[in-house]
């Protein structure tokens, strides 16, 4: 999550999911908009997974900060799988 300057909560996650969200002091230091990504298990084996990436921007929006976390994510996956 560090890569996609996103900070992990510990107090909204769980065992079958896992919560991080743009820090509050990215967000106000650098006026850009709050992401937030959710990682759900949806096979008990845990080798399944579905991501949300949602964000407070408009969604009519062309190349949002959302569609910019969303790909560097899709780009991180993509490299962990073909490894």
């Amino acid at each position: 999550m560090q890569e996609l300057q996103l900070e992990y909560l510990a107090s909204v996650s769980s065992d079958s999911q896992l919560y991080a969200t743009t820090p509050p002091a990215e967000v106000s230091r650098a006026n850009s908009p709050r992401v937030s990504v959710l990682v759900m298990w949806t096979d008990r084996r845990g080798q399944e997974v579905q991501i949300e990436v949602r964000s407070d921007e408009p969604m009519l929006r062309p190349r949002t900060h959302c569609e910019h976390v969303a790909e560097k994510l899709r780009g991180l996956l993509q490299r962990e799988s073909a490894a």
